[in-house]
């Protein structure tokens, strides 16, 4: 089984292995924040591009807030992606 080899694996702030030899660690919550954060990011970049209106209960969600939503969770992934070893 996996986890008799590598039990590192299973354990809270387990570290995930980009290459064999190790020079590329990234913990795994580190890495799901970069990619939640990012793909968020690309949303509400599409949305300002492609001029998609959301709309909530009859409301409708200025454009705006959607540069926010750009600006914001992406900065977040650009500073978790920095500070990944």
């Amino acid at each position: 089984m996996l986890y008799e080899t590598h039990p590192e694996m299973i354990r809270p702030g387990a570290v995930l292995s980009c290459a064999p030899e190790g020079d590329i660690e990234v913990k795994i919550g580190t890495l799901l924040g970069i990619v939640v954060f990012s793909l968020v990011a690309v949303a509400h970049l599409l949305r300002l591009l492609m001029g998609w209106q959301v709309t909530i209960d009859g409301w409708v969600a200025p454009m705006w807030s959607s540069v926010i939503g750009v600006l914001l969770p992406g900065t977040i992934a650009y500073l978790l992606w920095k500070e990944s070893p």
